[in-house]
């Protein structure tokens, strides 16, 4: 079994590893590849016991006795500042704090499925070390924001240094219960409105583009390919059309028949929204349920629901459900997959195009990914159609705009 090494912020070093404030980053960089740590915080690196922890929901107590912390909150009312304990505990007291945090430490460690944290969880987080400071055009954008056009807040999180850049943008892989991303800091792409993605420029001016690369119906083509299933063409609903109907249904009915398999919405209440009979939609959502095979992948998900309490996606990511209901569970293990699919996805994409000087990755949006293209690159880029990912055998479409 590979070591753990603790690395509390607050301790000094000892023959447990445990090093002290100012020398952690120092050491956190010297650790070897092949060893697990735990600082208080999540890393980059593959073997962060903090983020395995996290996935896999298990909480190890930093804190001391609570006289000790009930003392100290008298003179340090804050609660979020990091104490020195290893200045304010005796001797003894400390020493068994340490002994106690790598002891617990150590079995939730044991108790951990690593598979995903091992080999899918560090692909994402390479893909998000790729992504590059994105070109604004000021004007446009300070003209948007005088008008207040929009979210404005989003807008302002543009704004550019000196050299027209503004700041990679940092996500949160753990913002949502499904590891859909979020942003915590900077250019808040996620809510800036559609039409006002122009004031993105490219850093080669007329020489180069903004293009988004997304993923087509990618939760959908997750659970028809979980059905073992594969799809004709490039457009889903098309394709669904042609292999269950023989192209004579219309595309409405088609899209309302695949957002009621994945979201849950009642044949009623489907009939209601497209204005058509009941029966006939009946009719619709029997055939659809039965061509994405959700009765065989329900059950599957729901016996690791009864036996663990909670599911886990495709590559193993443990999902938390609150509401265990059975279009929940389908929806979560959908869109917990497809953000996986996405990050794998999309690292694939830019280590094929193997150009990163040509080609910069400037924003992931859920399962789409912008770039900056030159003009060199363009037709190379505009051919991509679809790409094969770890844990699929199918291929998932593209569209390049």
């Amino acid at each position: 079994m590979t070591d753990v090494i603790c690395v509390d912020r607050s301790v000094i070093g000892t023959e447990q590893h445990l090093l002290c404030d100012g020398q952690q980053q120092l050491f956190i960089d010297s650790i070897p590849d092949n060893v697990w740590h735990l600082s208080g915080q999540q890393k980059s690196s593959g073997m962060c016991l903090d983020t395995l922890l996290t996935l896999e929901k298990k909480i190890v107590d930093r804190t001391p006795t609570e006289k000790y912390v009930r003392s100290l909150l008298k003179l340090i009312p804050n609660k979020e500042v990091q104490v020195p304990w290893r200045f304010i505990l005796p001797s003894d007291e400390h020493s068994m704090f340490i002994k106690r945090i790598a002891s617990d430490a150590l079995k939730a460690f044991e108790a951990c499925d690593k598979t995903y944290m091992v080999d899918t969880w560090p692909i994402g987080q390479h893909l998000l070390l790729k992504l590059q400071q994105a070109y604004v055009d000021v004007e446009k954008l300070q003209k948007l924001i005088d008008k207040r056009a929009g979210n404005v807040f989003a807008l302002q999180s543009f704004i550019p240094d000196v050299s027209g850049a503004c700041i990679v943008p940092t996500y949160n892989r753990f913002g949502t219960t499904t590891g859909r991303l979020t942003i915590s800091h900077g250019p808040d792409i996620m809510t800036l409105k559609k039409e006002h993605r122009k004031i993105l420029r490219s850093k080669w001016g007329d020489k180069g583009k903004i293009i988004s690369i997304d993923f087509s119906a990618l939760e959908p083509h997750v659970l028809l390919y979980e059905a073992g299933a594969r799809t004709s063409k490039g457009d889903l609903y098309v394709s669904i059309n042609d292999d269950l109907f023989n192209g004579n249904m219309e595309r409405k009915l088609i899209k309302g028949g695949v957002i009621s398999v994945l979201y849950g919405m009642s044949a009623k209440n489907l009939s209601e929204k497209l204005s058509e009979p009941s029966d006939k939609i009946d009719a619709l959502l029997k055939v659809m349920k039965g061509y994405f095979k959700t009765k065989e992948l329900l059950k599957r998900v729901k016996e690791t629901y009864v036996k663990q309490g909670y599911i886990r996606n495709r590559y193993n990511r443990l999902v938390e459900v609150k509401t265990p209901l059975d279009h929940i569970f389908v929806n979560y293990y959908a869109q917990s997959t497809g953000a996986d699919v996405a990050l794998l996805g999309f690292k694939m994409i830019l280590d094929e195009l193997n150009n990163t000087d040509l080609v910069r990755p400037l924003f992931l949006l859920h399962d789409g990914l912008f770039i900056d293209c030159h003009e060199s690159m363009l037709q190379r880029v505009k051919l991509l159609q679809d790409v094969v990912v770890p844990g699929y055998i199918q291929k998932f479409h593209l569209k390049v705009e």
